[in-house]
């Protein structure tokens, strides 16, 4: 049986996948949140007003605010021990 080209077996990189997930995960929440705020929570508001959501323009700030702490400590929680 032939083994293939150069790939290491997976199971060598089950322990990083946790690391992985965290980083990327961190990282979509942390350009997302980066977007609202830059673009301003104004027109984040807008649109969730379209939505039947209550109170847009408070949720909106909220979501805009909490997106760079809760992206920022998911990549964070990679890196402790």
């Amino acid at each position: 049986m032939r083994r293939g080209v150069g790939v290491a077996p997976a199971h060598r990189f089950q322990s990083a996948a946790p690391a992985v997930a965290r980083l990327i995960a961190g990282a979509v929440m942390t350009v997302h949140g980066l977007d609202k705020l830059v673009g301003g929570p104004a027109g984040f508001g807008a649109f969730l007003s379209g939505t039947s959501v209550p109170a847009p323009t408070v949720t909106a700030w909220a979501v805009t605010l909490g997106r760079q702490p809760a992206g920022s400590s998911s990549s964070w929680g990679c890196c402790r021990g």
